[in-house]
């Protein structure tokens, strides 16, 4: 512990993985990014991810409008198929048909961005550590999510509402700071 300088928490709002840096490295086998042909199905019609490389202002920034759902039985749809939970296989085939609810294009839901559209992202991750298995904690929302990453507890609750402070888990900082004084 006494070796340790800095912890250093980034974490950022609503985006996968796959949306940020899932196409890092399109010609490496050992990068787990967005295979080429992936999609999800929307009834019997394909909806494939992409990216445009068009870059700043081109609209891409804000795709996908409107936000995607985000509570506990939307994200079960999203990772599990709708109508499905587990113990189904996590298939991760429900995203465009869940979307498909909010009346936004799901080929919208399909985007990810390029490197060159996130270029201080894109630098960082290839100079530093990633993982190219990125999950949150629980398949949930904000709240549920950042309790998770400073407590390591989200304390039951799985959505932002009802709010319930005040929140009584003590942070991971808190028990750090108190161990490397004992």
């Amino acid at each position: 512990m006494s070796k340790i300088d800095h912890v250093i928490v980034l974490m950022l709002e609503n985006r996968s993985f796959d949306s940020i840096l899932g196409r890092l490295y399109t010609d490496r086998i050992d990068f787990d990014g967005v295979p080429g042909g992936a999609y999800n199905m929307v009834g019997d019609q394909k909806v494939s991810a992409w990216t445009s490389d068009q870059g700043e202002g081109s609209g891409d920034f804000t795709i996908p409008t409107p936000d995607p759902e985000e509570d506990f039985a939307d994200i079960t749809d999203q990772i599990f198929g709708t109508g499905k939970a587990p113990p189904a296989p996590p298939t991760m085939s429900g995203f465009a048909e869940n979307y498909v609810k909010t009346g936004g294009d799901p080929r919208n839901v399909m985007h990810g961005y390029s490197p060159r559209q996130l270029p201080v992202i894109s630098t960082l991750a290839q100079h530093f550590a990633v993982s190219d298995r990125w999950f949150a904690s629980a398949p949930n929302q904000t709240w549920p999510n950042r309790f998770f990453v400073h407590t390591g507890t989200a304390g039951g609750y799985v959505n932002n509402s009802p709010l319930h402070p005040p929140y009584m888990m003590e942070t991971i900082f808190n028990r750090w700071k108190r161990s490397s004084i004992d």
